[in-house]
C-alpha cells in the first residue's frame, strides 16, 4: 500500500485505493456504449465489425492505463466520437477513400500531433484558443452526432447535392425527415424505450446509464424474437457464440491495414486530400482535447494557483499517441474522453482510476460475439443522448458578447447543416477573425488563430482552384 500511495499520491489528492477503484468502475460503465457504438459506425466502411471492436477496445485499455501510469490523471481515453463520424461519413462513405487510406492519414496526423505534443507549442495553443469557439465546434459535432442518430433510426434523412460555383462542385448535405415506412417501425417503439430508460437513469444519477439503457433493449428485442415476434426479420438477435475463440485473427483484419492504403499518391489531388483529412483529423483532434482537458480539470481541481494544469505536457503528450495507437490497431483516433467526468465525481483523484478502466476494458475483449450483435435500434439512442449531451455545452457560451457567440454559431449551424465536421471547423475560424476584426477588437485573436486561419485559407483555396 505504502508503495502505491507514493506512486499516485493517494493522501497528497485526498483519496484512497477502494474510491479510485470505484471511479474507475463508473467511468468504464459510462463510456462503455463505445465499445458498441463504435464498431457499428466504423463496419459501414467495410471494415471487421469484431475486429474493430477488439481494437476499440484494446487502444482504449493501452492509451488509459498509460495515461494513468505516466501522468497520473483520472482520465480514460477512446475513440472519438465526431472523429468515427469524420471517418466514417466523410472520408470513406462521402469522398470515397478506402478506410486504410483514412487510417494512414490518422496514423500521419498522429505523429505530427505527438511532435507538437512534445514541444511548448500544444501547451500554447491549449492556452490561446478562445472557449467561445471550442464550445461552439464541439455543440457543432454534437449537433452532428444527434442527427446521425435520428439517419440511422430513419426518422432523419441526409440527401446530397451539389452546388455550382463557378467551375467548382461543391457538395453539402440536405436534411430531411424519413417516410413514414421508415418511423413508425416496432424497432422505433424499441429506440424510444431505449431513449426513455436512459433519461430516466440518469434523472436519477445512475452510474452507466447510456450502457444499461442499450443492453436493456436489447434484452427487449431478444424477447420478442423468442416470443415470435421478430424486430428485424432479416437479422437474428441471438449471437451464435459468447466468447469470440478467433480474437487474433478477427484484430488481423484491421490491425496495420494502413501500410495497404492505395490512392494517396496517385495525383496531385489525391496528395492534397491525404494532407487535408490528416489535419482534419489533427486539428479535430486538438480542439476535442482541449474542450475536455479543459472540463476535467476544472472538476478535479487541477489548476495550480497560477492557471496551469500540473504535468500538462504528460497529459498531452499520452493523448497524442491515442491516434497512433488507434490506427496500428484499425480503429479512429483515441482521445480523452469527458465521462471521465463521472469518475472524478465519485472521488477519483490519481492515474489509478485510470487503470482500472484500462483493465475493465481488457476484460471487455474476449465477448466480442456479444457487444457487436447489438442493432442499429438500441445502438442510435446512444447517438441521440451523446449528441444532446454535447449541446449542453451551449449554457458556457457568452450570449451577451456577439463577437464570440457569432463565430459559435457559425460552427454550430455549419457542421450539421453540411454533415461535415471540416467545414464548421472552417466556418467557425473564418466567423471568429473576421468578426472580430469587424468589431474592432483583432487583438482578441491571438497568434495560433491567426495561423489556424491562414492554413484553413490555404486549404479552402486548393479546394476551389482544383
Amino acid at each position: 500500500m505504502s508503495k502505491l500511495d507514493a506512486f499516485f499520491k493517494f493522501k497528497e489528492n485526498n483519496t484512497d485505493v477502494k474510491t479510485e477503484i470505484i471511479a474507475g468502475i463508473t467511468i468504464f460503465l459510462a463510456m462503455a456504449y463505445i465499445l458498441i457504438v463504435n464498431p457499428a459506425m466504423l463496419s459501414e466502411t467495410g471494415m471487421d465489425i469484431q475486429g474493430v471492436f477488439i481494437a476499440t477496445a484494446l487502444s482504449a485499455a493501452i492509451a488509459t492505463i498509460l495515461m494513468g501510469y505516466i501522468a497520473n490523471y483520472p482520465y480514460a481515453l477512446a475513440a472519438g466520437m465526431g472523429l468515427n463520424a469524420f471517418f466514417t461519413y466523410t472520408v470513406v462513405l462521402t469522398m470515397g477513400y478506402s478506410w486504410e487510406y483514412a487510417l494512414l492519414a490518422i496514423f500521419v496526423s498522429g505523429i505530427i500531433f505527438l511532435v507538437i505534443s512534445l514541444t511548448s507549442l500544444r501547451e500554447k495553443l491549449f492556452y490561446s484558443i478562445p472557449d467561445s469557439l471550442r464550445f461552439g465546434i464541439s455543440i457543432g459535432i454534437g449537433l452532428f452526432i444527434l442527427a446521425l442518430g435520428l439517419s440511422n433510426l430513419g426518422i432523419l434523412s441526409y440527401s446530397s447535392q451539389v452546388i455550382n460555383i463557378g467551375d467548382a462542385n461543391w457538395a453539402t448535405q440536405l436534411i430531411g425527415l424519413g417516410s413514414a415506412s421508415t418511423i413508425f417501425t416496432l424497432g422505433n417503439l424499441l429506440a424510444l424505450i431505449c431513449f426513455v430508460i436512459i433519461m430516466v437513469l440518469m434523472k436519477k444519477n445512475v452510474k452507466g446509464n447510456i450502457l444499461i439503457g442499450i443492453i436493456a433493449t436489447y434484452i427487449i428485442g431478444v424477447v420478442l424474437e423468442l416470443a415470435g415476434c421478430p424486430v428485424l426479420p432479416d437479422q437474428s438477435l441471438i449471437p451464435t457464440a459468447i466468447i469470440n475463440s478467433n480474437l487474433g485473427g478477427s484484430l488481423g483484419n484491421v490491425a496495420f491495414k494502413f501500410g495497404e492504403a492505395s490512392g494517396v499518391f496517385t495525383g496531385v489531388r489525391a496528395f492534397i486530400d491525404f494532407i487535408i483529412i490528416a489535419v482534419t483529423f489533427l486539428v479535430i483532434s486538438l480542439f476535442d482535447t482541449m474542450g475536455t482537458l479543459t472540463a476535467l480539470t476544472t472538476k478535479v481541481d487541477g489548476y495550480d494557483e497560477n492557471g496551469k494544469l500540473p504535468r500538462l505536457k504528460k497529459v498531452l503528450s499520452v493523448d497524442a499517441l491515442g491516434p497512433i495507437i488507434g490506427s496500428v490497431l484499425g480503429t479512429s483516433p483515441v482521445v480523452t474522453y469527458i465521462e471521465s467526468s463521472t469518475g472524478i465525481m465519485e472521488g477519483g483523484r490519481t492515474g489509478l482510476t485510470a487503470i482500472v478502466v484500462g483493465i475493465l476494458f481488457l476484460l471487455a475483449i474476449p465477448f466480442a460475439p456479444i457487444f457487436t450483435i447489438i442493432p442499429t435500434f438500441a445502438v442510435a439512442p446512444a447517438l441521440v443522448v451523446v449528441g444532446i449531451l454535447m449541446c449542453g455545452l451551449y449554457k458556457n457560451l457568452d450570449t451577451g458578447n456577439l463577437s464570440d457567440l457569432i463565430p459559435a454559431l457559425a460552427a454550430i449551424i455549419v457542421t450539421p447543416l453540411t454533415q461535415s465536421i471540416t467545414t464548421g471547423i472552417i466556418a467557425g475560424v473564418f466567423a471568429f477573425v473576421i468578426v472580430k476584426v469587424l468589431f474592432g477588437k483583432a487583438k482578441e485573436i491571438s497568434k495560433a488563430m491567426w495561423i489556424l486561419f491562414a492554413l484553413l485559407f490555404i486549404y479552402m483555396v486548393l479546394e476551389f482552384i482544383m
